[in-house]
This record gives structure tokens, sequence and C-alpha cells, in this order.
């Protein structure tokens, strides 16, 4: 034994090991000191419990203070918290209220969480090893026959833990991982509402039993919520695989209102106040939920007003952008309007120009044609007797020359009954192709119509106008 502590009295007695206080000689700080006696103790479990200890690190585990041994001990100390624990309370209480027991469950729920993390297994929740703490936080304790995991994946098997808490899988003597604790946990909510365990009987076999079968029943003498209810029944599913996982007990409803940041220490001995209940209660919550729903609904509504107010602003200013580019174009399509109506204006004269220097040349080209073309009288007979036509004006064959309405130069002849004429080719295409698709006729300087278009007597009229081509010398 340590000379730097003394024995204090007994808290608590297991099978293996006792707990006394030890007390600090120095400072009289008191500590709780498991003693194990070396010569009975199982498998070492100890020092399995020591290590899991030591490395644990969450406001609601206790908290390791040192180890050490003697020729017939080991001694581990950890903190010493002196409202005892759950099951002590719901002795003193006989059954906790629904508010007090969300308030220490969360925390359990949270130390379990955090022991999966650390791929350890406590083996054995129950309300003994939930102890209180000067502050009334809970600290999970009863580590003795807790496994460390290799891996999350990992399985064990054997059997460990309190008959009235312990789970089916475990006494069907099969693989199991963390959904263990999640039953004992289950079973644990289920003690502090009602003051008993749901499988409890008077033969631990006949409680083996009730556990396989998954069946208990919920008194109708206590209060207990349809969430408590709903969270008790999915925790105490027989089938590991689909019951609910720890993380999944910490998200339940059952969680979601009602829970107070401490409990008055008036509690270790009798309920809380009418006045401190209605504080948390669902009314109240339901109530403060609304405010704040109704308070996010108006800061989103805010939100969304000044994004509308920014769409609209930007939708504005892309509005004026689009109007000031719409002005320039149009200014910039009215000088180009002008531009074209100006480079119009300006071909117009540049083709009037080309027309009249046209008209021109044709003009004198045709007046040097008309020379060469007008019959003498001799001609015109000798022309009568082999071809019988009349002569309209004068005693000549007349060459008229016609300007139309278009500025196009027409050179024809009048004649009436032209019915021998046959059609000529039109071979002053090449000099004027403006004349083309019309009645043509030619008469040569040889005195004779070479080449000449049969008219029907019903396409000719008297004043008829026919433009007359001219014929290449090699085609005379």
């Amino acid at each position: 034994m340590s000379e730097k502590y003394s024995i204090g009295e007994l808290i608590d007695k297991g099978n293996f090991s006792i707990i006394h206080k030890f007390i600090d000689k120095k400072n009289s700080d008191t500590f709780a000191g498991k003693i194990i006696s070396l010569e009975n103790a199982k498998n070492h479990l100890y020092i399995t419990e020591e290590n899991i200890i030591k490395s644990m690190n969450h406001p609601n585990i206790i908290k390791f203070k040192e180890s050490f041994s003697d020729e017939k001990n080991h001694y581990i100390l950890t903190y010493y918290y002196p409202n005892g624990n759950l099951y002590n309370l719901s002795q003193i209480r006989k059954k906790l209220t629904e508010l007090e027991i969300k308030y220490y469950i969360i925390q359990l729920v949270s130390a379990l969480i955090y022991l999966k993390k650390n791929n350890v297994i406590h083996r054995d929740i129950k309300p003994h090893h939930l102890l209180i703490s000067d502050d009334l936080r809970l600290k999970l304790c009863g580590f003795h026959g807790s496994f460390a995991l290799k891996s999350k994946e990992n399985k064990i098997n054997g059997c460990f833990g309190t008959p009235n808490y312990i789970a089916p899988e475990i006494i069907k003597q099969e693989y199991y991982s963390f959904e263990i604790d999640v039953w004992s946990l289950g079973a644990t909510i289920f003690f502090l509402f009602t003051g008993f365990a749901p499988f409890q009987s008077k033969d631990k076999k006949e409680t083996f039993e009730k556990i396989k079968s998954g069946k208990f029943s919920f008194p109708n003498d206590c209060e207990i919520s349809d969430t408590a209810k709903d969270l008790i029944q999915k925790m105490l599913t027989l089938d590991p695989s689909k019951r609910i996982t720890i993380e999944e007990v910490y998200s339940h409803d059952f969680f979601k209102f009602g829970i107070p940041e401490s409990l008055p220490l008036s509690t270790l001995k009798e309920p809380p106040s009418k006045v401190f209940i209605e504080k948390y209660s669902k009314v109240k919550y339901i109530r403060e939920n609304k405010e704040e729903e109704d308070k996010k609904e108006i800061l989103d509504l805010r939100n969304r007003l000044k994004q509308t107010n920014n769409l609209l602003a930007n939708e504005k200013k892309i509005t004026q952008q689009l109007s000031e580019r719409v002005k320039n174009l149009e200014k910039e399509l009215k000088i180009e309007k002008n531009k074209n109506f100006e480079l119009t204006e300006k071909n117009k004269e540049l083709e009037n120009l080309r027309n009249n220097n046209s008209n021109k040349d044709n003009k004198d080209n045709i007046m040097k044609l008309m020379d060469k073309l007008l019959l003498k009288e001799e001609e015109i007979q000798e022309m009568k007797s082999r071809y019988p036509f009349e002569i309209l004006k004068g005693e000549k064959l007349m060459s008229v020359i016609f300007m139309s309405s278009n500025q196009e130069i027409h050179y024809s002849i009048i004649c009436k009954d032209s019915d021998k004429f046959t059609s000529v080719e039109n071979s002053l295409y090449d000099e004027f192709p403006r004349f083309r698709e019309t009645e043509n006729f030619f008469l040569s300087n040889g005195n004779k119509i070479n080449k000449y278009k049969t008219l029907k007597e019903n396409n000719l009229k008297n004043g008829s106008i026919i433009i007359l081509n001219q014929l290449n010398d090699d085609e005379e």
C-alpha cells in the first residue's frame, strides 16, 4: 500500500475487487481507489480496464488519477464523485422525471459515441455505473469488462454483463459488437422511468428467457411519453442488425427538446419543481421553436427580398445598357442608311451618265447605219416588183429612229403585209445587246432582203415598230 494515501470508507464491492475512498495525506483530496487482489484477479482484466481508462478523455467518463501495486493488490485510482450513481438516486426518488432522464442519458449517449469512435465496447451499461459529479454531470465507470476492438468491423464473443441489462446475443453466445451497449442503454432508460428493469424476474434463468423473447411491456401507472416508448422499443430490438445505432439514438425525437443545461442540487432528493419542468416543456419548446422558425423565415424572406432587389437593380442596369445600345445601333443604322442613299444616288447618276454616253454612241452608230440602209427610189421599185408591199409614208422605205420611255433607242422600218418576210438572225446583238427578243428585219446594201422574218397578218399592224438589225458581212 502506498504511503501517499490513507484508505477511507467502502464505496462498492465486486466479485474480484472492492472500491474504497483514498485520501491524499498531503492535501486531503479524495479519490476512488479500486483494489484488485492479484491472487484472485481473473485473466488480468484489470490491466485492460486500466489501459482503457487511461486512454479516455471525455467529460462524461471517469478520469484516471494513477495506479500502483504491492505484493497482494493492484490499485487503480480515479477521481471521486460523491453524489453516488443513478441507481442510488432512483432508489431515493423511486423514479426520475423525463426531464432528468433526458438530461443524464444524453450525456451517456455522448460518452458511448466516443467509446465507439475509439473501438471500445463497454459491455456493462447499467444505472450502477452512471456516477453523478459535484455539478450533477454524469460520469461513466465500470470498465472492468470493457473490450477494445482492433477495428469497428471486428466482433467478439463471451458472456459478460449484468443479467437484467445483458443483450440477447450475449446470452445466445453469438458474436457481437457495439449493439450490445445500445440494448443495455435501452434497459437502463426503462429502469429510470419505472424503477425496475424491463425483463426483471426473481430467477436469472427466467430473466434470460424473457430477454431472448424480447417481449416486455410498459406499466400503466408510469408516465412515459410516446417518443420515449418509441426509443426504448427501437433499442430493445432482438435483431442487432435492425437495432437502432447509438448515433441514431442521439438524433432521436426524444432528445429534441426538454433538456436543461443543468439540474438543481435539490433533485438529488426530490423531483424538480413544476416551474422548472414547465420551463423545458414541450409546449414551451414548440412555442420557442415556432418563434425561432418565424425568425428564420423572416430572415430568409429578407434575404430573398434583398436578392430580388439586387436582381431587379441588375436587370434595370442591363435594360439601361441595352437601351443605350439600341439607341447607338439606331444612330449607326441611320448613318448607314444615309450612306446607302447617297451611294444609290451616286450610282444612279453614274448609270445615267453611262446611259447617256451609251445612248449618244448608239445614236451615232445607228445614224451611220441608217445612211447605209436608206433605199433610193429605183431600189424601192425593184423591191416592190420582187416583194409586193406598200410604203406607208413617202416614196421611200422609211427608216425611223424611235426613243422609248425608258430611254432605249430603237431603229426600225414601218411596213405592212410582210407575210413573205422570213426570220432573220439577230447579228446586231453583239453591238446592241439590249435589243434582244424582238421582231427582226434586215435590208442590205445590195438592194435586197437577205434575211427576213415572215409575220402573220394578224400580228402586223400599220405603224408597227420593228427593230432592224445589222447582218455580219460573212452572213450575206
